[in-house]
């Protein structure tokens, strides 16, 4: 019988490579997210982004496969940057997962641009799920 670590490899065996940023104000919200989505997948790249702004521009210069988007972001918030990010030819291709700890409209989310939304607090599971839902095609 497989392990939990196992199955959860198998199940996203098609993740590895992927290029996810993951734009949070908080530095041990991007440390957390980084160490679950990497022990689960070793093979996924992973940026890290601190604010909007740098989300946008580090968006734009990597071209990320997903970006998981603080909503709530000193700068400029996830919102605006998602808009921006899909406006732009070079990079509307990326899929944005919207992650928030406080309840938004859907309809605002989706507006902006954002693939899903997630709420806070999450875990590296749910992040893999939605990561792989958004890039399926």
């Amino acid at each position: 019988m497989p392990s939990p670590i196992e199955d959860r490899a198998r199940t996203y065996a098609g993740l590895r490579g992927v290029h996810v940023l993951i734009a949070d104000d908080f530095e041990a919200i991007r440390t957390l997210y980084r160490s679950g989505l990497s022990q689960a997948i070793p093979e996924l790249r992973l940026s890290l982004a601190k604010n909007g702004v740098e989300a946008l521009r580090l968006t734009q210069e990597l071209r990320p496969d997903v970006v998981l988007m603080d909503v709530a972001m000193p700068e400029m918030d996830g919102l605006e940057a998602t808009r921006r990010i899909k406006a732009d030819a070079r990079t509307r291709h990326v899929r944005v997962v919207a992650v928030t700890g406080t309840t938004h409209d859907s309809q605002v989310v989706l507006d902006a641009g954002c693939d899903a939304c997630l709420m806070k607090p999450v875990t590296p599971d749910e992040l893999l799920h939605h990561i792989a839902r958004v890039l399926r095609p």
